[in-house]
């Protein structure tokens, strides 16, 4: 039996976002890694489990990607972790992005 529990297959990816949520605007975040249903980030700011948050996906200087979802997952990075900022967080999109996941993943292998 397969253990891998998510709807489709993640790619490594390091785009910048910008994160607005309810009370906590134009945060800064850097994806990890990206899927067609959701994306991993890094960021210095603490959001919660459920809460609802937009992302500017920063493709390029002049390519620039809006996407709603909900946070499903807040990890804190240990003192040991290469991690620079200290929350990991991990973003379930409102609807399926699979244009946005293959965008993320040629900047990644360029």
């Amino acid at each position: 039996m397969n253990a891998e529990r998510r709807e489709s297959p993640r790619t490594q990816t390091a785009v910048a976002v910008e994160i607005d949520g309810q009370m906590r605007k134009h945060r800064l975040g850097v994806s990890r890694d990206t899927s067609a249903t959701g994306m991993l980030l890094a960021t210095p700011s603490k959001f919660e489990v459920g809460e609802r948050l937009t992302l500017q996906v920063y493709l390029s200087s002049s390519d620039r990607r809006s996407i709603r979802g909900r946070v499903t997952r807040v990890e804190i990075n240990s003192a040991e972790s290469n991690e620079p900022w200290r929350y990991r967080l991990a973003l379930a999109y409102d609807e399926p992005a699979p244009d946005l996941q293959e965008r993320c993943a040629s900047l990644h292998a360029a």
